[in-house]
């Protein structure tokens, strides 16, 4: 699995799916849940609201 290209966590596929989500569909290098909230000035709380939000809708980075 991946890491983290800034704190060098290792990765969840959902923080991966988001990644590619909100940031770079194609990317290959990813930033963990709560360095993405800093990038985005956001909580990651929001964030996981997120990944629940897109994966009730059927989308295909966040499988059930």
């Amino acid at each position: 699995m991946a890491n983290c290209y800034k704190c060098k966590k290792e990765l969840t596929a959902d923080e991966i799916g988001l990644f590619r989500k909100t940031v770079d569909r194609m990317a290959d290098k990813f930033l963990c849940i709560d360095c993405l909230a800093e990038h985005f000035d956001t909580t990651s709380e929001s964030l996981y609201e997120m990944i629940k939000r897109l994966r009730s809708t059927g989308c295909m980075l966040f499988p059930k």
